[in-house]
């Protein structure tokens, strides 16, 4: 796996201890980063956050979990959203991630990239029911000891086309093998519903 976001997400901003090396380019981050600075009137280097995009916006929910957990070859709910209100429609879903690897592996040469990455992170949109979709949000640094924040916007028409009144939004937190540790330390999901 190349540990490339693919066309269901847009990062918006990475935030750690070295600059992310990542499957696309970086003249593409910036140029995303700077449209989403045009929209809201950001400051050139202020980092954006979950509340800078949903925050503005009537009908706009902020709900944050802090607290570290440590994953290993296991998939765990982090955080599980309140029941979208009945009437309601799911629009515009941003969430940051402060998390990390491990901090060693045996492969060097992916070492400080997001290949070979086995700690993720997905996200769920169901009811008691059952799972009507779910997606990769972001990967962990691979081999990455250090905290770093992921902030990323969903694109993914489906998502938004099956989340219906009265399903939750659930931020999955996993690792494949039992040597592989994600440590989440926060976890922070917006949304807006009209």
């Amino acid at each position: 796996m190349d540990g490339s976001i693919g066309r269901f997400f847009a990062v918006l901003h990475h935030r750690g201890s070295s600059a992310p090396k990542h499957g696309s380019s970086k003249s593409r981050r910036n140029e995303g980063k700077r449209q989403v600075r045009r929209l809201l009137r950001l400051p050139k280097r202020r980092l954006i956050t979950v509340r800078d995009i949903v925050g503005r916006k009537p009908g706009a929910v902020t709900e944050e979990r802090e607290e570290v957990l440590r994953v290993s070859n296991d998939c765990v709910p982090y955080i599980v959203s309140q029941p979208i209100p009945p009437g309601k429609t799911l629009r515009n879903v941003v969430i940051a991630i402060v998390s990390k690897d491990q901090g060693w592996s045996s492969y060097p040469s992916d070492h400080g990239t997001y290949r070979n990455s086995w700690t993720w992170f997905e996200l769920s949109v169901g009811s008691e029911s059952g799972e009507k979709w779910r997606g990769e949000v972001v990967r962990n640094c691979h081999a990455h000891g250090e905290f770093k924040e992921h902030t990323v916007k969903i694109l993914a028409e489906e998502f938004y086309e099956k989340a219906q009144s009265g399903d939750v939004l659930t931020v999955w937190a996993l690792a494949k093998f039992p040597g592989w540790k994600n440590t989440v330390k926060k976890v922070t999901v917006g949304y807006v519903v009209e």
